[in-house]
């Protein structure tokens, strides 16, 4: 059987700020003013300057696949917390 290689992703817990959106009409004193504080948790697939992405559900090789992939601007992180680093 042909050995296929092996790519690690770290388990995150990320602390982020979203945007907040109204539907319909509104009033100036019905209108929230505050964004919305999010707390996601997936792997963590993919990382460059700008943007982190993330998974809720990893299905391992030999054929990894991901679900439920989100992508979370590095602006509006507030914190990074490294909940398992996958080890083979």
């Amino acid at each position: 059987m042909k050995q296929i290689p092996v790519i690690d992703y770290d388990l995150v817990f990320i602390e982020w700020v979203d945007s907040r959106a109204t539907h319909g009409w509104s009033t100036v004193d019905e209108i929230e003013n505050t964004c919305v504080i999010v707390q996601s948790v997936g792997w963590k697939i993919l990382e460059n300057e700008e943007l982190i992405v993330i998974s809720g559900h990893y299905g391992k090789p030999p054929q990894p696949q991901f679900c439920g992939v989100m992508t979370i601007p590095k602006c509006c992180i507030k914190k990074i917390i490294l909940l398992a680093k996958e080890k083979r």
